[in-house]
């Protein structure tokens, strides 16, 4: 990635202290075929990451216009969040806890084509992009609770 994209990159990864980030990267990277910066989507397999389902989520691309839909969501993301979203577009939810600045977020982890990190007051979430049918086709996604400041 060039420096003039790190510099403008607000979700630039910081070293990863929950080792549950720690571990779902990981996961990630070792997905990546040969050369490839980001895995493609149909390797991506929930049941590889035994004891982190909860925390985790699945969001579908749409490239053109871009929109993001909830494919899979663990069930204490949607404790969290206070309903259960699989199915529904990104942009018709309501922009709280732990789905704030999600959508930029996602924008910019399929832009980018590289993870993306985000802080918010009590969670920290990680969006990891894969690739399929020409673009950037799915976000997987963990949200960890943070009771400290990073």
């Amino acid at each position: 990635m060039s420096e003039r994209m790190k510099e403008n990159n607000p979700f630039e990864l910081p070293d990863l202290s929950p080792p549950a980030l720690r571990e779902v990267l990981s996961y990630w990277k070792k997905l990546r075929r040969g050369q490839a910066k980001i895995p493609f989507s149909d390797d991506i397999k929930l049941i590889h990451l035994p004891g982190r389902e909860r925390d985790l989520f699945l969001l579908d691309v749409l490239a053109k216009p871009q929109r993001f839909r909830f494919s899979i969501v663990g069930e204490n993301i949607v404790k969290a969040y206070g309903e259960d979203v699989p199915g529904v577009f990104l942009d018709e939810l309501e922009r709280s806890p732990p789905f704030g600045l999600l959508h930029s977020q996602a924008s910019a982890a399929a832009e980018l084509r590289a993870p993306t990190f985000h802080a918010g007051e009590n969670y920290v979430r990680l969006l990891l992009p894969a690739w399929g049918d020409g673009h950037v086709s799915a976000l997987l996604g963990i949200v960890v609770p943070q009771m400290m400041p990073i």
